[in-house]
């Protein structure tokens, strides 16, 4: 319905949150990092969804007290990417540091819709699945799709939790 394919570390708590009001979202917390400091440390990856919402770009470039747009992220350069800096959030470990990344995806640009909805299985009286044959339906909703990711971390373990978060945007699946 999202059209997206999200990669998770298994040790990845993730917390889901129900489609309302053309929002959903999904967030990975990390297991504890440790760090220079002796304390652990988590940070976390965001994932949210906005449907036919207008001008979220510009939402986000002021999402922070220090926000710069970047281009020097290894990952597909069709996002747009914001630095975000906070020194009065999270001061006992450094100060917030993240990345917020946008993706807007307009319903004319969705040709491959490759990555299919669950199918229900069927199992047999004799206990066995019934497999079936892929679908040719997508249940897409209809418009622009917005994709949100954030980055929330810290000064203390950010060249970490940035080299996950690249990781993880480079495979993304977005259709």
């Amino acid at each position: 319905m999202l059209g997206i394919w999200i990669p998770a570390q298994g040790e990845w708590i993730p917390k889901f949150y129900d489609y309302k009001n053309k929002f959903s979202a999904l967030v990975f917390q990390s297991q504890n990092i440790e760090n220079k400091h002796g304390n652990d440390i988590t940070f976390s990856i965001g994932v949210y969804f906005y449907i036919n919402n207008d001008d979220l770009i510009s939402q986000y470039a002021s999402f922070a007290p220090q926000v710069e747009q970047v281009n020097d992220l290894d990952i597909d350069n069709r996002y747009t990417v914001f630095e975000i800096h906070n020194p009065n959030q999270y001061e006992h470990i450094g100060g917030a540091h993240g990345y917020v990344v946008i993706y807007e995806s307009e319903q004319s640009n969705r040709t491959g819709e490759s990555i299919e909805r669950p199918l229900k299985i069927n199992i047999g009286a004799d206990g066995t699945a019934k497999y079936l044959p892929l679908q040719t339906h997508y249940y897409r909703f209809p418009g622009k799709i917005t994709y949100v990711f954030i980055l929330d971390s810290c000064e203390n373990i950010f060249e970490k939790s940035k080299s996950d978060f690249v990781n993880f945007m480079q495979e993304v699946l977005i259709e």
